[in-house]
């Protein structure tokens, strides 16, 4: 079992002390997102001053045990103090509820003192990732989210950007689904903010070994065959703006029409070189190509290597029952292995965690499939456009006075 400890910071920084709490929820860690909620209890009284836990002030979990032998600690989680609950009954405590950092970039729009329109120069995806949250330390001193030279890559076609009215979520969103080479957003507990395409396979799990269950899910639910884009506002009274319908004709004929709406709501993308309407015809093309398809899901436990020992030996020799579960990351690729061979083949694929929950003593990870095409959908869009059988683009349904 792990030793936690809580320590605990000033918004501007300062170090204020440590907590010792009773208990401690499990959190999620989430791909194009960061640490979700956190919850731990004190024992306190009801009425007790805590000084510590304040609103807005800022904590860290860090973790002690056996994979972490010669360092201080292992710092799993970052935020700050949301809500605090003050619980009276047959046992009084105090309850603190804490978000990651990253949810701080959906409370502030992307700004230049008072301008909320910004031009600027065209660079790629990665660029303008940074780009975006160095605007948001220099207009939030404190902070505590940044992006290094290394946290990006070039790849990708470049964009001309021109954002009004954008929370620095919504225009990192933005920018994402502007990524042609499968580029993905991740915050970590330091702070970390990444803006990057899947690597090479960093864990191979073993079935029996490592985990014991997994569970494989394919749904219909997120699957879109039609993408309706209007680029314009209401009151525009002649054709100088994009209406139009996109059909990936080969899923609306499989999954029936599954329509998704976009509206440009004060923000303009054009890629280089490109006119408005091929531009958003390339997300289009992006959009349809990600969410034709009803997507593979994986789930499993993987189990902590100090939470359980091993008693047997086999071809592995003897080893820990389990896993270094601190060192799973969201974007990180998985190779599984250990299964019969009726399942061999199934789990051939290699997969990409987008979501870990932490418990401390095991981690439920969701993984997706990886898409082969993850990189080249430019190259097969275009393949699909002279084929004549994927995409269609037609004019928009009329908007009409009711």
């Amino acid at each position: 079992m792990k030793n936690t400890v809580i320590k605990v910071y000033s918004p501007d920084g300062t170090f204020m002390g440590t907590a010792n709490p009773t208990a401690i929820s499990s959190f999620v860690k989430r791909l194009n997102g960061g640490l979700g909620e956190i919850v731990f209890t004190l024992g306190e009284k009801f009425d007790a001053r805590i000084p510590l836990m304040a609103l807005g002030n800022n904590i860290e979990v860090h973790v002690f045990d056996s994979d972490v032998i010669g360092q201080p600690s292992k710092l799993v989680y970052s935020g700050y103090v949301t809500m605090v609950e003050r619980n009276l009954g047959a046992k009084e405590s105090v309850t603190v509820h804490c978000l990651g950092h990253h949810t701080k970039l959906a409370l502030d729009v992307v700004h230049d003192g008072e301008t909320t329109k910004l031009l600027n120069y065209v660079v790629s995806p990665g660029g303008w990732f940074k780009w975006i949250i160095d605007n948001y330390r220099e207009n939030n001193p404190d902070a505590k989210i940044h992006a290094d030279e290394t946290d990006f890559h070039g790849p990708g076609t470049d964009l001309n950007f021109t954002m009004q009215r954008k929370t620095y979520l919504d225009a990192i969103e933005m920018i994402r689904s502007m990524s042609d080479v499968g580029q993905t957003w991740y915050v970590d507990a330091n702070g970390r903010a990444t803006f990057l395409e899947p690597g090479e396979v960093k864990h191979k799990l073993i079935f029996g070994r490592h985990f014991s269950d997994i569970k494989v899910v394919t749904n219909l639910e997120p699957v879109r065959t039609q993408l309706l884009y209007f680029d314009g506002q209401p009151s525009d009274v002649n054709s100088n703006y994009l209406y139009k319908r996109y059909t990936d004709q080969a899923a609306k004929a499989k999954y029936g029409a599954r329509l998704e709406i976009w509206t440009r709501n004060g923000q303009v993308f054009v890629k280089d070189n490109e006119s408005v309407a091929d531009t958003h015809r390339a997300r289009a093309t992006h959009f349809l190509k990600d969410r034709s398809q009803p997507p593979v899901t994986v789930t499993c436990t993987v189990f902590d290597n100090n939470a359980l020992m091993s008693s047997t030996s086999d071809e592995l020799g003897d080893k820990l029952l389990g896993y270094d579960i601190e060192s799973i990351e969201p974007r990180d690729i998985v190779r599984f292995s250990g299964f019969d061979e009726t399942k061999v083949d199934f789990f051939r694929a290699d997969m990409m965690v987008t979501a870990v929950e932490y418990a401390f003593d095991s981690v439920k990870l969701t993984l997706d499939v990886l898409k082969n095409d993850l990189t080249d959908w430019q190259r097969q869009a275009e393949m699909m456009q002279a084929e004549n059988s994927i995409l269609d683009e037609v004019a928009a349904f009329t908007d009409e006075d009711v």
